[in-house]
């Protein structure tokens, strides 16, 4: 459970942050993305608490997320590294960072996104690992 909580304890500082300090379009958007990812990680965590699942479901449920905002955009462009028109305007940020990584990627040997994956995984591996050690906490009460 402490690994929740620090988890928790994170994204709120995360958001403290966001709201007090005056950030550029960028580092908006790893934020933004960030806090994206402990959210839904988060939220699929709670909703599968005691199913064996949870692992691919979150890892999934991330895919779904990226590539949902990877379709925010319409009319990406490289040169300004920004969108034309977006569906969701508050999520502008984060779009254009995900198109960046994914831009960075592609000229740099895909290590930005090898990087940005190893993150995905350590954070739902963070959620997995709790929800073993809860599920071995109610093997032992039985």
């Amino acid at each position: 459970m402490s690994n929740i909580l620090i988890v928790i304890f994170s994204v709120i500082l995360t958001i403290i942050v966001f709201v007090l300090d005056d950030f550029e379009k960028d580092s908006l958007g790893l934020l933004q993305l960030i806090i994206i990812d402990f959210i839904t990680v988060g939220i699929i965590y709670f909703l599968t608490k005691k199913k064996s699942k949870a692992c691919s479901s979150s890892i999934l449920a991330l895919i779904t997320v990226h590539i949902l905002l990877l379709s925010n955009a319409s009319g990406w462009n490289e040169g300004s590294m920004s969108g034309g028109s977006y569906i969701i305007p508050f999520l502008k940020n984060a779009t254009d960072a995900l198109y960046a990584l994914i831009l960075f990627s592609a000229f740099l040997l895909l290590i930005p996104l090898a990087i940005y994956g190893l993150f995905i995984i350590s954070l739902v591996k963070l959620f997995c690992e709790n929800l073993t050690s809860f599920k071995n906490n109610d093997n032992k009460l039985e």
